[in-house]
């Protein structure tokens, strides 16, 4: 196709039905909060561009028609064509220049499913927001209607029971400004609340109450739990095999450890194999500050990361490089996940697929370990994303351990 006639064809293709519909999707995707909110943002129009009229005399035999077909259709729906009176092969013709859409209603039916119950989910909801944050005296009209269009956003997606108990909590909080202070987010007496939804909602309820503070008390201090390794060590009965450090506390271990091996996994942690002056550190499947800040881990001569040969495993060793430890990973590359991943899968452990969102070009990885990340974190990717670390003999594990022993010694 010639440059000319691609150019005409784009002309004829913006008077179109489906056009006109993937603008109204736009414009829903961009407005449908604010007019759930306020109901200013319909009527609206649907602009449908601007051409110049060389382009649209060399396609007029197409532009015509599809005028004529869109004008058919706008009636059909009920409505209105807006038009600009333009010189076209030395005649006056309208050309459309946009869709007056009535209704936000008009809009949600045109750009179909799931705009229509998004749209009424949103009124009801507005509505909702709007009474509970008319309790607040210290917001003026703008600001609550401002303040409404965030939430809405935040919660139009929540099940109708979190958006009602969203509401009744902040009515509760409101009325009893002063009953939850001082208590733990678990101790807070409202039926059919729990802390971890307490936790997760703290920011919205402070927007809804227009409190700066729950006066909650703090949640407590993160711990570590650790495993000793050395078998000088746990040869006496009386020793401890598994201990626990709270963050900040001034305990020390049993000894002062050689070598320091992060598991992801618990189990792997508990059960790993002996090793001289070793302990073995439980990640629990998160990274980062709580365990970069133990001295006794941080200053340990040799810092081993071992985890689940999955993107996220992948980016918790990052992780803990980016907290400052000079950790070194085993069993994280290509060649492992080659050798066991007839042992992976695709499956989270509540039954749902692995997502893949492709691998982030800042993690802290060594050559090796950035091969297997962009393999298993490419969405094309068809093999297994994910090969736990328990599917792993331990004893292959404490091999890889000592061979990186041996080559730093």
């Amino acid at each position: 196709m010639s440059t000319k006639s691609t150019s005409k064809s784009r002309v004829a293709e913006r008077f179109t039905a489906a056009a006109v519909t993937d603008a109204v999707r736009s414009s829903l995707t961009n407005h449908w909060a604010t007019h759930a909110v306020s109901g200013t943002a319909w009527p609206r129009e649907v602009s449908l561009g601007r051409h110049g009229s060389a382009d649209v005399e060399t396609q007029w035999d197409e532009v015509f028609p599809a005028i004529l077909t869109l004008r058919s259709w706008a009636r059909e729906q009920g409505l209105v064509l807006r038009g600009e009176a333009q010189r076209i092969l030395r005649t006056s013709q309208e050309i459309p220049r946009a869709v007056l859409i009535p209704s936000v209603e008009d809009a949600a039916r045109l750009a179909g499913a799931p705009w229509p119950a998004q749209v009424d989910r949103a009124a009801a909801r507005a509505a909702a927001l709007r009474e509970a944050l008319a309790r607040r005296t210290d917001l003026e009209d703008d600001e609550a209607q401002t303040t409404a269009t965030r939430l809405l956003k935040k919660v139009i997606d929540w099940p109708d029971v979190d958006f009602d108990l969203l509401l009744r909590v902040a009515a509760w909080i409101t009325a009893n400004p002063q009953v939850a202070v001082g208590l733990t987010r678990r101790q807070v007496p409202i039926p059919g609340v729990h802390g971890k939804w307490l936790e997760s909602n703290e920011t919205r309820l402070l927007e809804l109450t227009g409190l700066t503070t729950l006066g909650l008390t703090p949640s407590h201090p993160p711990r570590i739990h650790f495993n000793y390794l050395d078998a000088a060590y746990l040869a006496d009965p009386g020793n401890r095999r598994h201990d626990s450090l709270t963050h900040r506390d001034s305990a020390r271990p049993a000894y002062q450890p050689q070598v320091i091996i992060i598991c992801e996994n618990k189990d792997s942690a508990i059960n790993f194999h002996p090793v001289p002056g070793g302990i073995a550190v439980e990640g629990d499947g998160t990274g980062g500050g709580t365990i970069a800040a133990i001295d006794w881990i941080r200053n340990a001569p040799t810092l081993i990361y071992w985890g689940d040969m999955d993107a996220a495993g992948l980016e918790i060793l990052s992780g803990f490089r980016a907290c400052g430890l000079e950790v070194n990973s085993v069993l994280m590359d290509v060649a492992t996940y080659e050798t066991y991943r007839e042992f992976g899968t695709n499956m989270q452990p509540n039954g749902t697929p692995i997502k893949a969102l492709g691998p982030k070009p800042d993690r802290l990885l060594t050559a090796p370990e950035r091969d297997l990340y962009e393999r298993v974190a490419d969405p094309t990717y068809t093999g297994v994303r994910r090969v736990e670390q328990e599917r792993i003999p331990l004893a292959v594990a404490r091999a890889a351990v000592q061979q990186m022993l041996d080559r730093t010694a």
